[in-house]
């Protein structure tokens, strides 16, 4: 089993289950190795090895997730592997997918297996939009910035003073603690959607930050330099306390029972990587700041 982090099911287990504590028989191995033995055949992921793993021996996929864009070429193409060792020869792959549109998946594919245009490119000015609306949400104040940001970028700041950067982080958090359980507490989906995008928000702004500051010039603009900063050890608190209170409404399922179960397959064929018309991509963030909240 592959996932990410840390994950607590209160009720469940005193300690967080991980990679380590879920995998007990690799004795600290790592689980690309492990696979790679005759001892392990199977592996279940969340969210994980998308990208970058090579592992020629898989033959097989079974995808129980939506699946859109680049994803589904990267996520697919874990199987593109050859391997043959003495007279085993990997010679067929299969993906069974409970959750996509074979059509969908030949879109996606389409994309990149074909002629492809840019229409439009990044515009620069999309960051100074999303700053405002962050700025006019009222969660941090400028002083509050410029605060951290001068302890940041402070030459003499040691390196592992990460507890001393909470504390310039002390009052955002607070502040949006305190309106997003307000609104758990009163139900109001509206204000807690508001808060939950406001975190996307935060998230979307330092990766735009990322990807245009390599191609455009900001200099004399500390303004966005110094929010990067801040918003950069922000955002992961902020989920954080998203993460608890989601995990804090109790949904009663004790009278929940599973009546029947059935895999039914919905259809196959063949289609072509060679459509009639070129693909156009959408520009890198081109919504950016438009973040929708879903019900968990």
């Amino acid at each position: 089993m592959a996932f990410s982090g840390d994950i607590e099911i209160k009720g469940l287990a005193d300690l967080p289950f991980n990679e380590r504590n879920m995998n007990p028989g690799l004795h600290g191995l790592d689980i690309k190795e492990a696979l790679d033995t005759r001892d392990y055949r199977i592996l279940l992921v969340a969210n994980k090895y998308q990208t970058g793993f090579d592992q020629p021996k898989l033959v097989a996929m079974y995808v129980d997730k939506k699946l859109s864009g680049v994803a589904t070429v990267q996520t697919l193409s874990r199987l593109n592997r050859t391997y043959k060792r003495g007279d085993v020869e990997k010679d067929w792959t299969a993906v069974l997918d409970f959750m996509n549109d074979p059509a969908s998946i030949l879109v996606d594919f389409q994309k990149y297996y074909s002629a492809a245009s840019l229409p439009t490119g990044t515009d620069p000015n999309l960051i100074y939009s999303l700053e405002s609306k962050l700025d006019a949400a009222g969660i941090y104040l400028e002083s509050e910035v410029d605060a951290f940001a001068s302890f940041y970028w402070d030459p003499k700041r040691k390196k592992d003073s990460h507890f001393q950067l909470q504390k310039y982080l002390g009052l955002p958090c607070d502040r949006f603690k305190q309106q997003y359980l307000t609104a758990l507490n009163e139900d109001n989906s509206e204000a807690k959607d508001t808060m939950e995008i406001f975190a996307k928000d935060i998230g979307s702004f330092t990766k735009l930050f990322e990807f245009i500051s390599q191609i455009y010039d900001f200099a004399g603009d500390a303004a966005l330099e110094k929010r990067y900063s801040f918003f950069k050890e922000l955002s992961p608190i902020l989920w954080n306390i998203i993460r608890e209170g989601r995990d804090s409404q109790v949904i009663d399922l004790s009278d929940v029972r599973l009546s029947h179960y059935a895999i039914h397959p919905s259809g196959k064929g063949i289609g072509s990587l060679e459509p009639d018309t070129t693909a156009e991509f959408e520009p890198a963030y081109g919504a950016i700041g438009s973040a929708a909240s879903h019900d968990p």
